[in-house]
């Protein structure tokens, strides 16, 4: 710890516990985001906004962080975000449906909208969280390296 964590220890773990409740709100919006359009979408930014806040706090203090996820990751859940979403929406052709007609997907046709729609969001939520992250880092480097 820097000498920032040592002087503020009260926005440290504030700020730590605030985390915890926008992380569960981000998951609370995935999970029932089948009931209201967006949910998906809502919990990408919401999630991406917890981790650019987090960066910004931690890690842009320290000018070498240990911790730091890798740009390769975001990337790679975007693109599993969009292969999820794609991959949900041609699978109800296997089953002789139409695209996006979810009822396909299990014998209860309530059942199987309830998994395309989960599933739609899912990747929704993934592509969208991926993708922020990656337009944050990809300004953030600009950022450091205009200043350099």
């Amino acid at each position: 710890m820097n000498n920032f964590y040592k002087e503020n220890k009260v926005t440290f773990q504030l700020s730590k516990l605030a985390f915890f409740f926008i992380a569960i709100f981000a998951f609370y919006i995935q999970f029932h985001g089948k009931v209201s359009p967006g949910g998906g979408f809502q919990s990408g930014i919401t999630l991406a906004i917890l981790f650019i806040i987090y960066e910004l706090l931690f890690y842009t203090i320290d000018q070498n962080p240990k911790k730091q996820i890798k740009d390769i990751v975001f990337i790679i859940l975007a693109t599993s975000g969009v292969l999820i979403y794609a991959f949900t929406g041609f699978a109800c052709f296997l089953f002789l449906g139409s695209l996006f007609d979810y009822s396909f997907l299990n014998k209860n046709s309530i059942l199987g909208q309830q998994i395309g729609i989960f599933c739609i969001e899912s990747g929704v939520g993934l592509a969208v969280f991926g993708s922020m992250m990656t337009i944050y880092r990809s300004l953030l480097r600009e950022v450091i390296l205009s200043k350099n």
